[in-house]
């Protein structure tokens, strides 16, 4: 019997509705340094709720993510 074990491998998720883009291009950044393999991010357009809440753009910000960090897979 074969069985392929495929690696474990940990993520951060980034939460859209809780934290404004830039804050969250700073998280990115440090999960990357503390050895965080993956980015998870949400899609909301609309904050969940009405005061002190984001609602950024999650497809710009994943190309920023991207373009902010080297091994990190988003």
């Amino acid at each position: 019997m074969v069985v392929d074990l495929h690696p474990l491998t940990i993520g951060y998720k980034t939460c859209h509705e809780q934290y404004q883009p830039d804050r969250l291009l700073v998280h990115a950044v440090l999960a990357e340094k503390y050895g965080f393999e993956t980015l998870w991010t949400s899609d909301h357009f609309h904050p969940w709720a009405h005061t002190g809440a984001a609602g950024g753009f999650a497809w710009v910000w994943i190309a920023s993510a991207a373009e902010k960090t080297n091994s990190i897979n988003a």
